[in-house]
C-alpha cells in the first residue's frame, strides 16, 4: 500500500498490516512499552513492519536540539553565555555560510539525565489487513467527497491516490471546489457533470493559481492544451442541457472575467444552446441581480433582502445579512427570510455575531487553501446589541430546524463538549492527534507541556511562543527573545540554523511557574516559519506537542508521551499551530496557515485568531449532536449512533474522523 495512503489511516488511528502477524507478543509490547501506543484490535496482525512504520510517524531518530542537555543545561547557563552561543552560532552560519551540520552550545555543561519512567495515556490504535484497509479507504474517500466545505491538498491527493490505486470513482461530491481541483488533476472530464456553466470561472481560477501561480482572471497565459481543456468542457455542459435565465444572470455578474476568458480560449460555440447562451452573456442589456438589490437598498432593505433571497438564494441573503440589518428597523422581517440549507454556514454565523462588538473586525477567509486575513480600516456596518441577539437567536433557531431528528438515537461520550464541529480547513490532515480547530484538550494536573518541531530539507525554521495578556498585550518567546527570558516557566532549546540534515527547536511550559511570573497571561499561541522563506509544502517538517511530568527525565524527545505529531506541508511559509489556555489548563486546536509569507513571527497580528478561543462555547459536537438526535440516550448499547472515542460495534464518529461529522452536515 503506498505510504501516503498509510498516513491518512494512521491519522484516524489505523495501522496496517501488509503481510502475516509474526512475534506479536513482542511487537504489542514494544508497542506499548516504547510509543505508548495500545492496540484494541487485530492483535493477530502485529508484526515488525507495523511497530516500524508507527515509530517512525510518532518520531523517532529526531535530531538533538542546539542545547542537547535541554532543558536542565539551558537553565544553567547565563543571558551572556546564551547570547554567545547563538551569535557564534549564526556568524558560521549566516556569516561564513556554513551550514554543513546542525550547530550546538560551546557552553553547555555535560548533564546526566535520570531515567525516562512517565506514565501516560495509551494511544489506542487499531490493526487491520490491507483488505480491509482498502475498504477504509474507499469510505474515507467518499466521506471527504461528501463534504461541502474545500478540501486542502492532502485530502485532494488522497481521493486521487485511492482512484489510481483501487480504480475507484467517488459516486458524488457536493462541493464545488473539490470538482475543479478534480478536473484540473485528471482531466477526466466525467466530472464535469458536477458542475454548472458559471462555476467555470471557479475552475479556471484554480488552473491559474495552481499551474501558473497567478491570482489576475484578466491576464490568463493558458498552454493550447489547457484552452482546448476549459473548450471541452464548455462544450460537455453547453451541450448536457440547456442553459438557464438564472444561470446566465449569474455569468453576467462576472461578465469581464467571461468575456477575457471566451476571448483567450477563442471560444466558438458548437451547438444551439451554446450559441444562444454566450451571446446573452455578451449582451449588456442583461443586468446582474445584485443590481438590482443594491437599488432596492436605498429605499426598502426588506425588499432588497427579499429580492437577493429569491434571485440569488439563502446563502447570497447570509453574505449579506450585517449590511441588510444595518440598514433596517424591521429586523425580524429581514431575519424571517432565512434558512439552514448549509448547517456550517449557520454556525459560522453565530460564531461571528457571539464574537462581535464595535470595534474595527478581523476578516478571516480561505482562498486557495490558505487563510487570508483583512482588517477594517473603520467599522462598515454597526448592529446594535438588539439585532446582533435577534440575528443569533434567528439562526439558532433555523439550526435547529434544519438538522433536528436526521440521526436517530445518539449517545454522546463525556469529552465531546470540547471537540470542535469541523467549519474551517486545516493545514494538514496527515499526523497523529489533529482535531478540529478549536477543539480543546484537557491536561491533566501536575504535567507540563514540550512543544516541538523538527525538520530537513531546509536550513532554519523557527518555533515561536506568544503570550497573550488580559489587556491584548503580547509577550514574545521566540529566537530574538530568549536569551533573557529563559526561566523554569518556559525554557527555549535554542535557534537552530543549520538544519538542512536535521533540525529541531522546542518550549518547555511549566503551567504554575508561568501563573507565578506572568500573572496576566491568558493565552499562549504557538507558531511555526520557515525562516529560510521556502515553502512548508517543499520541505519536510513534522510539529506537535508532548505532555511530561519531569521535564529533565529521559530523551529530549520522547515518543512515549507525544500527543500529536503532525505534517505541516501548506503553500505557505507560516503556521498556527496551537494555543493554550493558561487558567483552564487546556490545549486549543489551531492547525491553520497563513497565506502571507511571513518569515518572522513577531510581523504577525493574532486578534484574528480569538474567535477560534471561544468556537466550543458557542458550537462543539456534544451540542450538535443532541440537536441532530430523536433522543439522547445513556447506554451505547440503546444507541444508532455514537459520538465519541469509546470501544463500540455501533455506527460511530470519534474524534479525529471529522470528515465522517462534515458528511453528516451535508
Amino acid at each position: 500500500m503506498k505510504n501516503s495512503l498509510k498516513e491518512m489511516l494512521f491519522s484516524k488511528h489505523i495501522l496496517v498490516a501488509e503481510k502475516d502477524g509474526s512475534n506479536q507478543i513482542e511487537v504489542l509490547y514494544s508497542l506499548l512499552n516504547k510509543l505508548n501506543v495500545r492496540i484494541t484490535e487485530g492483535f493477530e496482525l502485529a508484526n515488525i513492519d507495523v511497530f516500524e512504520f508507527c515509530a517512525d510517524q510518532l518520531g523517532r531518530n529526531i535530531p538533538s536540539a542546539f542545547y542537547r542537555g535541554f532543558p536542565e543545561s539551558v537553565r544553567r547557563l547565563n543571558p551572556d553565555e546564551h547570547l554567545m552561543d547563538q551569535v557564534l552560532h549564526y556568524v558560521r552560519t549566516y556569516g561564513f555560510g556554513d551550514f554543513s551540520e546542525a550547530g550546538h552550545s560551546l557552553f553547555e555543561r555535560a548533564i546526566a539525565r535520570s531515567p525516562f519512567k512517565e506514565d501516560d495515556e495509551p494511544k489506542q490504535f487499531r490493526i487491520l489487513s490491507e483488505e480491509a484497509a482498502v475498504e477504509v479507504l474507499k469510505e474515507l474517500q467518499q466521506s471527504f467527497c461528501d463534504s461541502s466545505r474545500p478540501l486542502n491538498e492532502n485530502q485532494i491527493a488522497f481521493i486521487l491516490d485511492v482512484m489510481v490505486e483501487y480504480s475507484h470513482m467517488p459516486e458524488s461530491i457536493s462541493c464545488k471546489e473539490t470538482v475543479c481541483e478534480l478536473l484540473r488533476e485528471t482531466w477526466n472530464l466525467e466530472f464535469v457533470k458536477y458542475l454548472q456553466l458559471h462555476d467555470v470561472i471557479k475552475l479556471v481560477d484554480t488552473i491559474n493559481w495552481k499551474d501558473h501561480h497567478n491570482e489576475k482572471l484578466n491576464k490568463l497565459h493558458f498552454s493550447n492544451r489547457e484552452r482546448k481543456f476549459i473548450t471541452s468542457v464548455l462544450d460537455k455542459i453547453l451541450e448536457s442541457r440547456k442553459t438557464s435565465y438564472d444561470e446566465v444572470k449569474t455569468c453576467v455578474e462576472k461578465r469581464q472575467v467571461w468575456m477575457g476568458l471566451l476571448h483567450h480560449i477563442h471560444y466558438k460555440p458548437s451547438c444551439p444552446n451554446g450559441k444562444h447562451t454566450i451571446a446573452a452573456i455578451y449582451n449588456e442589456d442583461i443586468r446582474s441581480d445584485y443590481s438590482r438589490f443594491e437599488r432596492a437598498m436605498k429605499t426598502n432593505p426588506v425588499e432588497a433582502a427579499e429580492i437577493l433571497k429569491h434571485n440569488k438564494g439563502n446563502g447570497a441573503l447570509l453574505r449579506n445579512l450585517n449590511y441588510i440589518l444595518s440598514k433596517t428597523d424591521d429586523v425580524d422581517a429581514v431575519l424571517a427570510l432565512l434558512e439552514a440549507k448549509s448547517p456550517i454556514v449557520i454556525m459560522q454565523m453565530q460564531n461571528m455575531y457571539r464574537m462581535y462588538n464595535s470595534d474595527p473586525r478581523f476578516f478571516k477567509f480561505y482562498r486557495h487553501e490558505r487563510i487570508r486575513t483583512h482588517k477594517e480600516l473603520e467599522r462598515s456596518f454597526v448592529l446594535s446589541e438588539d439585532k446582533r441577539n435577534k440575528a443569533i437567536d434567528a439562526l439558532e433557531l433555523r439550526l435547529r430546524d434544519a438538522i433536528a431528528g436526521k440521526v436517530g438515537k445518539v449517545y454522546i461520550a463525556p469529552g465531546m463538549e470540547n471537540i470542535a464541529v469541523p467549519m474551517n480547513m486545516s493545514a494538514s490532515e496527515t499526523g497523529f492527534g489533529i482535531l478540529p480547530t478549536g477543539s480543546r484538550i484537557k491536561l491533566p494536573e501536575g504535567k507540563k507541556i514540550r512543544a516541538f518541531t523538527y525538520w530537513e530539507k531546509v536550513n532554519d525554521i523557527d518555533l515561536a511562543c506568544f503570550g497573550i495578556n488580559e489587556d491584548g498585550s503580547r509577550n514574545e518567546f521566540s529566537w530574538r527573545t530568549m536569551y533573557y527570558n529563559q526561566s523554569d516557566a518556559i525554557t527555549y532549546s535554542g535557534d537552530q540554523t543549520s538544519g538542512y540534515h536535521g533540525g529541531s527547536e522546542y518550549f518547555d511550559i511549566d503551567f504554575e511557574k508561568v501563573h507565578e511570573m506572568y500573572p496576566d497571561m491568558k493565552y499562549m499561541v504557538f507558531t511555526n516559519n520557515v525562516y529560510s522563506g521556502v515553502d512548508f509544502a517543499n520541505v519536510v517538517c513534522r510539529a506537535g506537542w508532548m505532555s511530561r511530568d519531569v521535564l529533565d527525565s529521559g530523551e529530549v524527545y520522547e515518543p512515549k508521551t507525544v500527543q500529536s505529531a503532525y505534517t505541516i506541508n501548506a503553500k505557505t511559509t507560516f503556521a498556527y499551530l496551537y494555543a493554550i489556555d493558561i487558567e483552564k489548563r487546556e490545549v486549543i486546536w489551531l492547525n491553520v496557515c497563513d497565506a502571507e509569507r511571513a518569515r518572522v513571527a513577531e510581523t504577525k497580528e493574532f486578534d484574528w485568531l480569538y474567535s477560534y478561543f471561544e468556537t466550543c462555547n458557542v458550537m462543539n459536537m456534544r451540542k450538535l449532536f443532541t440537536y441532530a438526535a430523536t433522543e439522547v440516550v445513556d447506554d451505547p448499547e440503546d444507541a444508532d449512533l455514537v459520538i465519541g472515542d469509546i470501544k463500540t460495534e455501533k455506527e460511530q464518529i470519534r474524534s479525529y474522523e471529522f470528515e465522517k461529522a462534515l458528511a453528516y452536515l451535508k
